[in-house]
This record gives C-alpha cells, structure tokens and sequence, in this order.
C-alpha cells in the first residue's frame, strides 16, 4: 500500500504540467494584465489576514 501511495505522489505534479487550456476568445492576456495591474503581488497563496485585506484598504484610502 505504501508503495502505491508513494507512487500516486510521484505522479500528482505531472497533474500540474498539462499544457492544455483553452482560451478561445483570446481575453486572458487581457485579464492577466489587469490583473497583475491591478492586484500585483496578491496572486499568490497568503496565509495571514492581512493580505487579503490590502486591496480594499487601497480603495478605501483612495
């Protein structure tokens, strides 16, 4: 059994590398630059409150 789930593991990023998505109205660009515009650095997975927070804390001193 260890062995199978070992090798599941092994197996789980090969998930991750498919190439394949479809973007067929060709908006992704376009989304990807506002959001890396609009919502730089918060892309990434954040494990504290605070980071979620920064956005509307932007708008709001606005």
């Amino acid at each position: 059994m260890a062995s199978h789930d070992q090798q599941r593991m092994r197996d789980l990023p090969k998930l991750f590398s498919d190439a394949e998505s479809r973007d067929e109205l060709g908006v992704g660009q376009v989304r990807d630059a506002f959001s890396g515009l609009l919502y730089s650095g918060t892309s990434v997975l954040q494990t504290r409150a605070r980071y979620p927070l920064i956005v509307p804390w932007c708008y709001q001193e606005a």
